[in-house]
């Protein structure tokens, strides 16, 4: 398979002052990831998504890298997610595969993350909260229906997680954000790290601790071409290199040149907990 991707996160190995907190009691909310897919547009054009620089772009406009920004479905608008313009004409090449692999590596292992909202005392409303997204150890039990089963237990890894304060919940849904983290992509043999950078998640609690969801942000076109450059994929590369540079949507070092693209994935969970060392 040419062109493959096999999602693990990580970011660098940072101590991390974990146990402070000005949001009361401690306590803690679970969940470990079980499905990702990219943040599709529907028949109308929106999709879901943040508006991560602050701006409500139309075509020709300065800022916004002159791109028009999409709706949400629920009609906010400014939303940056123009990697989703580009789902209809990946999936129709080697780049299908994406879902698949992404969900084989949720399932045995090797793509651990879990969510944590520590520090929370009410599944519907809390004035405060911190949120953290990990990356976790362990190996995760399957039913038979192939989904991982809840209430599973994981060791924290000790790569530094993406972390938000003193965060709000009301009726058991949050944002967090700003954050960066990276997911390390393996193309062929070769991996290739993307950093997903000012991120935000949107999260939804279940009343079983379950939480589902969309998080993005914005990922530099640098990191892409180390897949396109590789001569093993072919006409998917010279593909991925025009639809990218034609949507790059954002500036992410302000020089005024676009240099990044927004990217969304959805999510679903189930809970878990955290093996305390």
């Amino acid at each position: 398979m040419l062109f493959s991707f096999l999602f693990y996160a990580c970011t660098q190995e940072q101590p991390t002052d974990y146990d402070q907190s000005t949001c009361g009691t401690p306590n803690e909310q679970v969940a470990v990831i079980t499905s990702m897919d990219f943040a599709r547009r529907d028949d109308d054009g929106a999709a879901l998504g943040f508006n991560l620089d602050n701006h409500e772009t139309d075509f020709g406009d300065n800022e916004g890298c002159g791109l028009q920004d999409i709706s949400a479905p629920d009609g906010s608008s400014g939303i940056d997610n123009a990697f989703s313009g580009l789902l209809p004409a990946l999936e129709a090449t080697q780049a299908v595969a994406i879902n698949g692999l992404i969900e084989d590596s949720l399932r045995n292992g090797e793509l651990i993350l879990l969510l944590e909202l520590s520090y929370i005392n009410d599944l519907e409303n809390d004035t405060c909260m911190n949120f953290g997204l990990w990356r976790g150890e362990g190996t995760p039990m399957i039913g038979t229906d192939g989904s991982v089963l809840d209430g599973q237990s994981f060791s924290r890894s000790t790569l530094d997680p993406g972390l938000v304060e003193t965060i709000p919940l009301s009726n058991s849904s949050f944002i967090a954000g700003p954050f960066d983290y990276t997911l390390p992509v393996q193309v062929l043999d070769v991996f290739v790290s993307f950093t997903m950078q000012e991120a935000y998640l949107s999260g939804n609690i279940r009343s079983d601790g379950s939480i589902y969801g969309y998080f993005g942000g914005s990922v530099a076109l640098d990191d892409f071409k180390a897949i396109t450059e590789l001569g093993d994929i072919g006409n998917v590369g010279e593909l991925l290199d025009t639809l990218l540079a034609q949507a790059s949507d954002m500036d992410i070092d302000g020089d005024g040149e676009c240099d990044a693209i927004s990217l969304v994935f959805t999510f679903d969970s189930v809970q878990s907990f955290f093996i305390e060392e």
